[in-house]
């Protein structure tokens, strides 16, 4: 295999352009651009932070109760894939941590609904 302009830059845009294992970001200073993503040093994605994590994490408890998708959602291979395609930094729950965050926010709309309630 014959390779031509062995750098780190030339690798990173091939696997961004053909594997999607970076999101490439261009440079700011180039007008019309926006930010996409970043690459650290060592070409490797740059892991969630626990805000986005979380994020995430709320927006799954969401979906869950909103569609009345069973808890199993989470296991199933398919599921999976689909949110690793998204996101591969994303750390996907399992169903009793799942079930626990459902819980969790049933409580609060439970606490603001009393708060909110006259009398």
């Amino acid at each position: 295999m014959k390779v031509k302009n062995h750098n780190t830059t030339n690798m990173a845009n091939h696997l961004a352009r053909f594997h999607s294992i970076f999101k490439h970001e261009q440079s700011p200073t180039e007008e019309g651009t926006e930010e996409r993503g970043s690459i650290v040093a060592t070409g490797i994605l740059k892991n969630l932070t626990i805000e986005e994590q979380e994020d995430i994490d709320n927006a799954l408890v969401k979906y869950i109760a909103a569609s009345h998708a069973p808890l199993a959602t989470v296991e199933k291979e398919e599921f999976q894939a689909l949110i690793q395609k998204l996101d591969p930094r994303y750390a996907l729950p399992t169903r009793q941590p799942l079930r626990e965050m459902i819980l969790k926010e049933c409580e609060k709309i439970k606490e603001q609904a009393m708060a909110n309630t006259p009398g």
